[in-house]
């Protein structure tokens, strides 16, 4: 299989209220990687300002940035766009919530592609990571 094309390769348009987005159809192991490294956050109890003011028994909180995370998506999915503004950060982070949702239902397709049927999979029938095929015994012929 050859290389992801600089340009991300093919698009795909998708319309919201006249809004047209083109997503990439296909991304990079690595931007893929950026994507399921997932957004964490962590959460400092109240009246702590910074990690040195934690106790030992203070309780910190790490939880998904779910914000972050979507964002992310968006970012490395979406191509370009019909809005005047230019397609960046900034901009994405003032899209309408149902033009997100709409964005990321398509994402979410697009992954379901790439990633393929899983529930066939071998690797999810074993709890060690190998196949019940490759884990079985192995004959050895003796001369």
């Amino acid at each position: 299989m050859p290389l992801i094309p600089r340009d991300g390769g093919p698009t795909v348009d998708i319309e919201v209220d006249g809004d047209i987005y083109t997503l990439k159809t296909m991304l990079s192991f690595y931007e893929r990687e950026q994507i399921s490294s997932r957004a964490m956050k962590m959460q400092i109890p109240y009246g702590r300002v910074k990690e040195t003011d934690i106790k030992e028994d203070d309780v910190v909180d790490v939880v998904l940035d779910t914000a972050e995370l979507k964002h992310k998506k968006i970012s490395l999915w979406l191509r370009r766009w019909s809005h005047d503004e230019p397609c960046n950060s900034n901009s994405i982070r003032r899209l309408p919530l149902h033009h997100a949702e709409a964005i990321l239902k398509k994402i979410q397709e697009l992954e379901k592609v790439l990633d393929g049927v899983k529930e066939n999979s071998p690797l999810e029938k074993s709890s060690n990571g190998l196949s019940e095929q490759s884990s079985s015994k192995i004959e050895v012929e003796s001369t």
